[in-house]
């Protein structure tokens, strides 16, 4: 998996908690695809150290709990498709999200339960 480039899992009744160690998948430049699938845990901090990902984070319409973790922000290649819609969210979007000041289009946070 040293050189894996994309990750797209979605639709495929994926259950359990995401691995923290998705976080070592440093190679990944575009697409983290999880969408659809009944993932249960919190989106684990540890994915903000894939600052090469470029494009589509997609990991709406599952069962994430908890808050968007700050590190998310470190992601700093990111320009478009980051969505965590129709998940179990809470709290506020953390501000250092701000720090992707490449991102043209589509933050969907929607159908949670976040603030701010």
């Amino acid at each position: 998996l040293s050189k894996l480039t994309r990750l797209a899992l979605g639709d495929n009744k994926l259950s359990g908690p995401v691995p923290t160690q998705m976080g070592n998948l440093r190679k990944i430049i575009a697409t983290i695809s999880l969408w659809k699938n009944s993932i249960t845990s919190t989106v684990p901090s540890e994915i903000g150290k894939l600052h090469k990902l470029s494009s589509v984070f997609e990991w709406g319409s599952n069962r994430l709990s908890g808050s968007i973790p700050t590190e998310l922000g470190d992601m700093v290649a990111f320009y478009s498709g980051f969505n965590l819609y129709s998940n179990r969210l809470v709290g506020s979007v953390p501000t250092e999200l701000g720090k992707l000041t490449n991102m043209l289009a589509m933050f969907a946070p929607s159908s949670n339960s976040l603030t701010g």
